[in-house]
């Protein structure tokens, strides 16, 4: 097992008593950004390398694009 493989094995064993879910994608899709959806806003964040970046957008719209593909992804890779 890798490094990575390691790391998604110490989380799944916490993930039930956390109350978190995983789903893990196929590793030739690499994100490099972060993006949390909350309260109709949606951030993104670049902590890849420094100087790190983010940006928040406060949009009902683009709010329920971002969840509806990622409910998309979820369901997909369960």
């Amino acid at each position: 097992m890798g490094k990575k493989e390691d790391a998604h094995a110490e989380l799944l064993k916490t993930a039930r008593k956390e109350y978190r879910a995983f789903v893990f994608i196929p590793k030739e899709y690499q994100f490099k950004t972060s993006v949390f959806l909350y309260s109709n806003k949606i951030a993104i964040l670049n902590l890849a390398a420094e100087p790190y970046h983010g940006i928040i957008i406060s949009n009902k719209e683009y709010y329920e694009t971002e969840k509806n593909l990622f409910e998309l992804l979820w369901r997909a890779y369960k």
